[in-house]
């Protein structure tokens, strides 16, 4: 018998990143696309249908097997053919940026897999029922995989990859950081993110507004307020529907933490979005 033993001599520990969520989506005739921002790395895989995705300057048509990246801050918006509606896996992440995806200064990259890079479709898949079904230990599996993941666009899509230019986080205030972003909806208190991260909640919210630039309520209302948004511009709810769905148990008070964010009330919001759209 003959064995064949090969050392991994290469290690690279640099890369610091996090799985933000994956999420499956699939257009409806309700939906109404409009052009929106994260301040976090998304991917796009579409898994069957036809659309497009258009940035400032460029509109790229999408259909099954093509891979869209975005970088953070860059504007987008994604819009479904109705008669073959749009299928795709989203993932959101941070701590890294594509840096040569495009002439338009790096912010976002268009790619369409071969029969050849079933790998890769592997890999999002995975990672989103990974998300979906939470098992033990499914944070750790979803990160590994999103390693893999990026190993992949490295190698096969000709990617360059760097740690994005933040200061990092200490643990324990990332973990407070991203607890509240997957957690926003629910009911988040100091005590539970002193319990989750082991800090006193009077020395957690200190250090968060240091690092963070705002204390863990106001970035919690942060990220509710982003998510009205969305929902004030792609349905139909009304605004108390939407004040339950991110969180809030009072509309006016939603109203009023809107209004502090974006210098409009939830109502003027969507009737200016809707102006703008005419």
């Amino acid at each position: 018998m003959t064995t064949t033993r090969y050392s991994v001599i290469e290690a690279n520990k640099k890369d610091n990143f996090t799985l933000l969520f994956a999420s499956k989506l699939k257009y409806s005739s309700e939906w109404a696309g409009l052009t929106h921002t994260h301040p976090f790395t998304e991917i796009f895989y579409i898994i069957k249908g036809k659309g497009t995705i258009t940035t400032t300057q460029h509109k790229f048509d999408v259909r099954e097997n093509n891979v869209f990246i975005v970088n953070p801050n860059v504007a987008h918006m994604e819009a479904s053919s109705s008669e073959d509606p749009l299928e795709f896996i989203i993932i959101g992440m941070e701590g890294l940026n594509f840096t040569d995806l495009s002439e338009d200064g790096g912010s976002f990259s268009f790619h369409k897999l071969s029969n050849q890079q079933n790998d890769v479709k592997f890999y999002f898949q995975k990672i989103y029922q990974e998300a979906q079904e939470q098992l033990e230990g499914y944070g750790d599996t979803c990160n590994y995989l999103l390693g893999a993941l990026i190993m992949q666009l490295k190698r096969q899509l000709k990617l360059k990859i760097e740690a994005e230019k933040q200061t990092k986080l200490r643990k324990e205030i990332a973990q407070a950081k991203q607890y509240i972003y997957q957690h926003f909806k629910e009911n988040i208190t100091l005590d539970r993110l002193s319990q989750l991260t082991h800090l006193n909640k009077f020395y957690l919210s200190h250090s968060f507004k240091d690092e963070v630039g705002q204390t863990p309520i106001e970035y919690l209302n942060y990220c509710r307020v982003e998510e009205a948004k969305v929902l004030l511009s792609t349905t139909n709810y009304s605004i108390s529907q939407i004040a339950t769905v991110v969180g809030y148990s009072a509309q006016s008070y939603f109203s009023e933490v809107f209004k502090k964010y974006e210098s409009q009330s939830p109502s003027n919001y969507r009737k200016n979005l809707s102006m703008d759209k005419n």
